[in-house]
């Protein structure tokens, strides 16, 4: 009995550790369920909020095994850290919208995808279908950047940041997450930004936690600038209702008191990003990141 009750006490006292952090970032409500560190978030955080989070947790993992997550819970922004043995658990632009898209990913899958989709002989053809439409909505948005004075770059990065999202990204229990996504032109003039910028912007399904090392893998140099939210929109970069429709399911558990989750990044950055040291415990807010705050 002893033997089983000290890992739960390092548990206790990890998740008090994180209620500090947690509160630093504006957590409302932190709970200890279970085997999980729970904590209330405001509506809308920044990636650098969401990095230091992580970024602790990562520290606690040194003693014990645990893994964090990122979800909508009803109308709340939840990040949450399972802990102990079963931490580790498995304006111009285009949308589209994700119906089942896809497998649980494995390492072996995240290394053939990370450039972009998966060999054609080795995907399913619903998912075949699914970046095609992907491809057709980055087409658009490259034609769009040209004559918006766009660099390049940033579409390219935003592409791939889209396509290892949908062949990559699931939820603790393999779900798919993305319901729906959005590659984006805006004119920002606000918050550091000086012209027309990338916005890849992701709305995920309600109530499936996220891990955020998988999130970060996949947002790659974009995760360099942007917020995750429980809002339907997010002013600051110009994301409205008519940019990102909820879907019919989304409308549905909208209804029901069900926010789905909104991821926001913007594709430039990439410098900053490739520059940041992995063990930094929280970024220097980046442009998203003010909007964030006001």
């Amino acid at each position: 009995m002893m033997a089983a009750a000290a890992p739960r006490e390092s548990a206790r006292e990890a998740h008090g550790r994180l209620v500090q952090i947690a509160e630093r970032a504006g957590a409302t409500d932190s709970r200890f369920v279970g085997c999980v560190s729970r904590h209330a978030l405001p509506t809308t955080v920044s990636f650098a909020t969401l990095a230091g989070l992580h970024h602790a947790v990562k520290l606690e993992a040194k003693q014990l095994a645990q893994c964090d997550y990122v979800a909508a819970s009803g109308s709340a922004l939840v990040f949450s850290s399972r802990m102990g043995d079963g931490g580790a658990v498995g304006a111009v632009g285009a949308v589209g919208a994700v119906d089942g898209f896809g497998a649980p990913a494995g390492r072996k899958r995240g290394r053939e995808s990370v450039d972009g989709a998966l060999p054609p002989g080795k995907r399913p053809a619903r998912a075949d279908s699914r970046l095609r439409d992907a491809e057709a909505a980055v087409e658009r948005v490259r034609a769009a950047a040209a004559t918006e004075s766009v660099n390049g770059a940033d579409v390219e990065r935003a592409s791939g940041a889209l396509f290892r999202v949908l062949t990559d990204l699931r939820g603790a229990g393999g779900e798919a997450v993305v319901q729906s996504y959005a590659v984006l032109v805006k004119r920002v003039t606000q918050f550091g930004y000086t012209g027309p910028i990338v916005v890849l912007a992701l709305r995920c399904h309600s109530g499936i936690p996220i891990p955020v090392s998988d999130l970060k893998r996949a947002l790659g140099a974009c995760w360099s600038d942007g917020v995750v939210t429980v809002e339907r929109t997010y002013a600051p970069l110009g994301l409205g209702d008519a940019d990102l429709p909820l879907t019919p399911e989304g409308e549905a558990a909208a209804e029901l008191g069900n926010a789905p989750l909104l991821v926001v990044a913007t594709a430039g950055g990439a410098a900053r990003a490739a520059s940041a040291p992995e063990a930094a415990p929280a970024p220097p807010p980046a442009p998203a990141a003010a909007a964030a705050k006001k």
